[in-house]
């Protein structure tokens, strides 16, 4: 199993998993992909961008695993907003996001999860543009694949 790592704001008690948009979560995904991308956008200058963008300018960020001491306080205490930094990177860029859920299961059940489960209406006009009618059908096929995978409410 080994370590899964999250980026910590200590100021906000905020938290987010560093392979937000499913990808790695161990020790060589930091810094790299989706969730690097979120953590800049959660940096900005919050004069400079919208709604949670910017939110952890010039406040303390740490890199946290779910089996020290830090991550234990996180995890306990803390808000796990990766949910809501999954749908600020669908409005910073959704084509990224929707060309990798073209054949990244995981990713594909977390946005339709947002879409249906907490509704992210935006989102779930995107899907049905980008995949179709169906859409519904492959979260239901790829849920059941998949049922242990949750994504928390933004």
């Amino acid at each position: 199993m080994g370590i899964y790592y999250y980026y910590g704001n200590p100021d906000r008690k905020e938290y987010f998993s560093i392979g937000v948009g499913a990808e790695g979560i161990k020790r060589g995904s930091i810094g790299c992909g989706f969730g690097a991308r979120a953590l800049g956008l959660l940096l900005l200058e919050k004069e400079s961008v919208p709604g949670l963008a910017g939110s952890w300018a010039e406040q303390r960020v740490i890199v946290f695993g779910d089996e020290t001491a830090s991550g234990d306080t996180f995890l306990e205490e803390g808000r796990d907003i990766s949910s809501a930094v999954l749908l600020m990177l669908f409005a910073d860029n959704g084509d990224a996001l929707l060309d990798r859920a073209d054949t990244d299961d995981l990713l594909f059940l977390q946005l339709a999860e947002l879409a249906i489960v907490h509704g992210a209406n935006e989102l779930a006009a995107a899907l049905q543009r980008r995949f179709g009618a169906d859409w519904k059908s492959r979260y239901g096929r790829i849920r059941k694949e998949h049922d242990h995978v949750v994504v928390p409410a933004p």
